[in-house]
């Protein structure tokens, strides 16, 4: 066996008892077998990582790879790999290897590597699910301009620029059909419904809106996947959904003063004013569709309320004017005077 200076790999052909050359990643992993055997360490740790770059997710090169740190002390890499290795695999020695990696680490040292690991995967997952939210938007013909969409963290992606943009540009183009409006809300049979008896909602167009958000959601043949799926999952960063604990922290804070010229009632007061005309709006729908409560709970609507009420768009189609929910464009922040 090679001493631990040997050289890995080694242009020299291979003698049938020597590990110092290779050209498979079978063949790397029995040579960093061998030497993690015999000390050299160093060695194992540049074979096995060699061996991961070829096939990358190979379950026995990231137990091999963990077993190396492990024994050069480097715990919170070999916690990271084993606790992703965990989320599908619970053998014997996974799980050995584990709990002498938790008795080396502080408790919070064991968390943070969790939580970071189920970080790094929420990311893969959402990043993929943009992906296909672009790809269905290219295929409507919708255009981007010197932007494009960017993953920023959990429920967070925008717009970011690509290029510098001028006065005038031209930066996201929608054909019509790729758009939710408020004619198609109506359209449905819960929006018949409400227009034939003439509801009087407080907020008409994007609760409309949300009940055929709600009723797309339920409809397994829809063809809005895409665009729902890539809607927020969270809706918490939403001040009508801040919990009484969160409000707490705000005392102080220009949440809870007057908020002129719009009424003479604090923030917080008018996140509750809000809720409740929400509120109001549901039970205004159900009562005259009451198969609608079939498909949303009064919680499912007001998350639906608050994700519609960001994105809408006053629009003017086939010389119509409609509020509108806009992919792409749901993810430009804009200013109150933007259109």
């Amino acid at each position: 066996m090679p001493s631990s200076s040997a050289t890995w790999p080694s242009p020299r052909p291979v003698r049938p008892t020597s590990i110092t050359y290779v050209s498979t990643t079978h063949e790397l992993r029995v040579g960093a077998s061998a030497l993690h055997k015999t000390g050299a360490l160093s060695d194992a740790l540049t074979a096995v990582n060699a061996a991961l770059t070829a096939t990358p997710a190979q379950r026995d090169y990231l137990l091999l790879k963990a077993n190396i740190l492990e024994l050069t002390k480097e715990y919170k890499g070999a916690m990271q790999i084993v606790t992703g290795l965990r989320e599908k695999d619970h053998s014997p020695e996974v799980e050995e290897l584990y709990a002498r990696i938790s008795k080396a680490l502080p408790e919070t040292t064991v968390l943070i590597c969790m939580c970071r690991m189920d970080t790094e995967r929420i990311a893969k997952e959402e990043q993929e699910m943009y992906k296909r939210y672009e790809d269905w938007m290219k295929s409507t013909g919708a255009q981007l301009n010197k932007i494009e969409i960017k993953y920023f963290q959990k429920d967070y992606r925008g717009m970011a620029a690509t290029g510098s943009i001028a006065k005038g540009d031209i930066l996201v183009s929608v054909p019509k059909d790729a758009m939710i409006t408020l004619k198609m809300a109506k359209q449905t049979s819960v929006g018949k419904k409400v227009v034939d008896a003439a509801v009087s909602l407080i907020y008409p167009n994007n609760s409309m809106l949300s009940t055929y958000v709600l009723l797309e959601e339920a409809n397994p043949k829809t063809k809005w996947t895409c665009l729902l799926e890539a809607m927020p999952k969270s809706v918490s960063n939403f001040p009508i959904f801040f919990t009484p604990e969160e409000k707490k922290l705000l005392t102080g804070s220009q949440f809870l003063r007057t908020f002129p010229p719009f009424c003479n009632l604090p923030s917080i007061a008018l996140v509750q004013e809000l809720k409740d005309d929400m509120e109001k709006d549901y039970n205004r729908i159900c009562k005259v569709a009451p198969e609608f409560a079939k498909v949303s709970t009064l919680e499912s609507f007001m998350r639906t309320r608050a994700l519609v009420n960001s994105r809408i768009f006053g629009t003017k189609i086939d010389g119509e004017e409609n509020d509108s929910i806009v992919p792409f464009a749901g993810s430009l922040s804009l200013d109150a005077d933007s259109s």
